[in-house]
């Protein structure tokens, strides 16, 4: 696995057809093995909208759900280039842990929280 193919992106809300679209396009010309969406604004990523925005490439994702329409972390890979072996699901973050041939172990987490005004 080459870590610099991860792609982290803010990406504003999945909800818009256009939005996923725009997603979809950077995504798929980005070639990353490792795909990393802060402030989804989706609560529950069906399999339907996953595919609508990964394609069939990337098989595997875990999500920090959005709070109504704020936050949300997706994270996405590709299982024939990148194995995980763990992940969790915390208040603000999505983490997961890849396992390399060479026998290391990584994590890899996405956060996305509340920012106060102060």
């Amino acid at each position: 696995m080459n870590p610099a193919a991860i792609l982290v992106w803010n990406a504003r809300g999945l909800n818009q057809k256009a939005r996923r679209n725009s997603v979809r396009d950077v995504i798929f010309s980005s070639n990353a093995d490792i795909v990393c969406l802060q402030e989804t604004k989706v609560a529950n990523i069906s399999q339907h909208l996953f595919l609508s925005v990964f394609g069939t490439a990337y098989d595997n994702f875990i999500s920090l759900p959005a709070i109504g329409t704020r936050g949300g972390v997706l994270i996405a890979w590709k299982g024939n280039s990148c194995q995980a072996i763990a992940s969790r699901v915390d208040t603000y973050s999505a983490s997961v842990l890849f396992s390399e041939q060479e026998g290391r172990n990584w994590w890899f987490t996405g956060v996305y929280g509340p920012q106060g005004d102060d």
